[in-house]
């Protein structure tokens, strides 16, 4: 954001609560908001913009994001009619060739998504956490794969059954990295 004159960091804000809420009524999966963000993030350091152009990078980025992680991906139609016919499907569609040619056509980068999927593989974590939200919550005792110690390097770190998912998958990194199998 720092190349940005005529935005700051609280429009940014709106447009990401906006965008979630476009998320929650097309139902795209959550990977697509990541990648949404990830977009409007990269395209806002590489490209100075007016505020009323926000929007129409915010609805581009979902429309790029969608065509490339959904089965069933939004029409451009639709980011025209749910942003209230503000911008036409042509600017749309060239401010699209415009986010492509300044990202290099290069779409995706890790994000937190990928490694929480790892983390919660390596746990043995029966159901993959849909955000990192989730990692918060407190876990039941049958979630918690091991109550006894792990190693990570010379440390001794004990799990008392309920520890939270992000201990989990922290001890379960660890013992994976020193070479040690979660015990039941």
């Amino acid at each position: 954001m720092t190349k940005q004159t005529d935005i700051n960091e609280k429009m940014r804000a709106i447009l990401i609560d906006w965008l979630v809420e476009v998320h929650l009524k097309f139902k795209l999966m959550v990977e697509t908001l990541y990648l949404t963000v990830n977009l409007i993030d990269r395209y806002l350091e590489k490209e100075s913009i007016t505020r009323n152009k926000l929007q129409l990078v915010g609805v581009t980025a979902m429309f790029l994001a969608s065509k490339y992680e959904e089965i069933y991906a939004p029409e451009c139609r639709d980011f025209v009619y749910i942003s209230d016919k503000a911008y036409t499907r042509e600017q749309i569609l060239a401010m699209e060739g415009l986010m492509l040619s300044k990202l290099n056509f290069q779409l995706t980068t890790p994000n937190a998504l990928v490694f929480l999927k790892r983390f919660a593989k390596v746990a043995g974590i029966a159901t993959t956490p849909r955000s990192t939200t989730e990692l918060l919550v407190v876990a039941p005792d049958p979630l918690v794969p091991f109550a006894n110690s792990a190693y990570a390097g010379t440390q001794r770190y004990d799990l008392q059954p309920g520890a939270s998912l992000v201990a989990v998958d922290w001890v379960a990194s660890g013992r994976a990295i020193c070479g040690e199998r979660a015990s039941a």
